[in-house]
């Protein structure tokens, strides 16, 4: 697959080296664009914020401007504060990821763009989110915000506005400086206030004698604010929305009838091997393949059908290590899982003394064929850097295929399970099911390094003939920009989820419980393959800086391919966004998962009407659509297919 090299690579030495060892807002406008290429526009916008103890609010009207020019610069936000230290890392974050959902819902990269907002005092927090998104918003589309209301909500990606605090005091604050419309997330009613009692917001506001908006996203605040019409999501029928071309299918089925007479072959012979799990998705489950065959969900089907069949391979290779270890150490394998508590704690640590050399061997010998494998279709390129097609001759359009998460999720996984061993010491003291258990974990780490130096050539070879049925599709002069945007929005999701489990830390340390990052890191297998995805989707994007040491040798398909790696750390970012940020006690994670599904199928129906091959969006809706489980394992395949079928849309739509 393109981009291997570097990334089995990196693995390679990861491997061995861990084997060693919310707002409210009124706004006016001050001034409005000279010409097309020059536009200035002032707001100010009311603060509405709380103290910590959520006892008093109050309301600051704070500067913000919007400035857009015909400089070749990308979007830039400029905080400015009278205090020193005063905004934190959270709000600035939230202006970012404003910004960003601002540009997403416009199709508009906002290059040239520069947005400026001042804060007084010392202020944090995300609930900014959403007043500043309908400013950008009202400012990209010319209008003059009203003065006469206010929002308290944070901001995701998708536009749904979420979680906040302190919401009747910041109401109260809002109405006695004279606003008349407020907007708060519409799954909040009744909330707590400081001592724990109930509190009416719909009452409230009655109370206050203003108009109380529960709005579900942020497009909807704004065609309420503005007096637009708004209509929700428009019917569509989904399973016209997510039909393959004909040569697609025909390519889907050969290989899925290949591979599951291979699969089915091998289950015959070890039928006690029909669902043996490792990972979400990497399991043996070819009941799981065949669901979505039968469904007409030839994506999905054909993709659980390679990873049974790598799964298999995987387990295979094993099970052979496995048997070689025992008869190297001469030991009879059945009598390892026996009651003989002390040849287990003999075969523990020298089962780890031995990996780390396997591994090495393992990697060494996959880096091999990988390399032949890619000299056979480069052989005057060799070597290659970044990502680069599949085939000859494929557009840019053919890097959507690029599986950026699949190693990642991999890599993930096993520095997960690194992480959860435990130390030799506790052998000691573990009884029988004990041991067992960290036996079984010693031969999981085993299966992930196995699947991690899978050999991918017969699914590159799927890959390119399937991006042979797509049509010649070049991307647009913005296309470097929409890369520079979600990337920003990557990391500006990535660095406010981070700031939230600090914060999180912070405040049970201050409450007397000692959870370190580690701790963390331990019980959510979440966390470590979203810092792989975060660095690894900033090295490939560094490669297209003009100033980049190493640079890809197909710059055109690379950029696509590293968009794709940026939506990739954009979904996985909200996840941890949503975990670190969310109160999973009231209606919130429901109200994710409709707004993450009714944003997924907008964006992918407009790709799909604009003529734009959107697949690995349809498969990731087709898997959120069978998915009944943890709300990330639904929002992330949702959120996934919603950014990216805008990615798409936005780099390759004729302008």
């Amino acid at each position: 697959m393109g981009g291997r090299l570097s990334r089995l690579f990196l693995f390679t030495a990861m491997v061995v080296c861990c084997m060693l060892v919310s707002y409210g807002a009124a706004a006016r406008e001050s001034s409005a664009s000279a010409s097309p290429s020059s536009q200035l526009i002032e707001y100010r916008l009311p603060c509405l914020t709380v103290y910590g103890d959520e006892s008093h609010g109050q309301i600051s009207r704070l500067p913000l401007k919007f400035s857009r020019t015909g400089d070749d610069k990308p979007l830039r936000i400029l905080i400015g504060d009278d205090t020193p230290g005063g905004s934190g890392e959270t709000i600035r974050n939230s202006v970012w990821l404003a910004a960003i959902t601002a540009a997403m819902l416009r199709n508009d990269t906002m290059h040239g763009v520069t947005i400026t907002l001042e804060f007084s005092g010392n202020i944090d927090g995300p609930s900014a989110g959403g007043v500043t998104c309908l400013a950008i918003l009202s400012a990209l589309d010319g209008r003059t915000l009203p003065d006469d209301f206010a929002m308290t909500g944070t901001i995701l990606p998708d536009g749904t506005i979420g979680v906040v605090g302190g919401i009747p005091e910041k109401m109260r604050a809002a109405a006695r400086s004279g606003v008349r419309r407020i907007f708060i997330p519409a799954f909040l009613r009744i909330v707590k206030d400081p001592q724990g009692e109930d509190v009416d917001l719909s009452r409230l506001a009655e109370e206050l004698k203003v108009e109380l908006y529960r709005v579900t996203n942020i497009s909807e605040a704004y065609a309420i604010l503005h007096n637009l019409p708004y209509s929700g999501s428009e019917y569509v029928n989904v399973r016209e929305m997510t039909k393959l071309s004909a040569a697609t299918e025909d390519v889907l089925i050969e290989y899925y009838k290949a591979l599951r007479d291979v699969v089915e072959k091998q289950l015959a012979e070890n039928p006690d091997c029909a669902d043996f799990s490792w990972a979400h998705s990497y399991r043996l489950s070819p009941a799981m393949a065949e669901t979505y065959y039968q469904e007409g969900k030839l994506l999905p089907a054909t993709e659980q059908m390679f990873r049974t069949w790598q799964t298999w391979i995987a387990w295979g290779k094993t099970a052979a290590y496995l048997q070689q270890f025992q008869k190297d150490n001469e030991s009879f394998w059945g009598q390892l899982v026996s009651s003989d508590k002390a040849r287990i704690r003999k075969w523990i640590p020298a089962f780890r003394k031995a990996l780390p050399g396997y591994a090495q061997v393992c990697s060494e010998e996959q880096c091999h064929l990988n390399a032949e494998s890619i000299r056979k279709q480069y052989p005057e390129e060799y070597p290659l850097i970044g990502y680069f097609p599949f085939r000859k001759g494929q557009t840019e359009i053919a890097a959507q295929l690029e599986p950026v998460g699949t190693q990642v999720h991999l890599q993930g996984c096993w520095l997960y399970l690194d992480l959860r061993r435990v130390d030799e010491s506790v052998l000691s003291q573990a009884d029988e099911e004990e041991l067992s258990g960290y036996m079984n974990h010693e031969i999981d780490m085993l299966m992930f390094l196995h699947l991690s130096l899978m050999d991918t050539s017969l699914y590159d070879d799927f890959l390119g003939e399937l991006g042979d049925t797509l049509p010649r599709l070049r991307p647009n002069r913005r296309a470097s920009e929409v890369e520079r945007l979600f990337y920003s929005g990557a990391h500006a999701v990535g660095a406010a989820a981070w700031g939230n489990l600090q914060a999180l830390l912070a405040m049970l340390s201050a409450q007397g419980e000692e959870v370190s990052e580690l701790d963390v890191l331990k019980e959510d297998p979440l966390l470590l393959p979203f810092q792989i995805q975060l660095q690894h989707s900033d090295d490939f994007h560094g490669m297209l800086s003009p100033a980049a040491d190493e640079k890809p040798s197909f710059p055109d398909y690379h950029l696509q391919a590293s968009l794709k790696s940026q939506v990739e750390t954009l979904a996985m970012a909200s996840a941890v966004l949503m975990t670190y940020g969310a109160d999973e006690s009231n209606d919130f994670i429901p109200h994710l998962r409709r707004n993450a599904r009714e944003a997924a199928i907008r964006n992918i129906n407009e790709c799909v009407n604009a003529g734009i091959p959107c697949l690995p969006a349809i498969c990731d809706f087709e898997i959120a659509e069978a998915t009944d489980g943890p709300p990330t394992d639904v929002l992330i395949p949702y959120w996934r297919a919603s950014l990216y079928s805008k990615a798409l849309l936005m780099s390759f739509r004729k302008e």
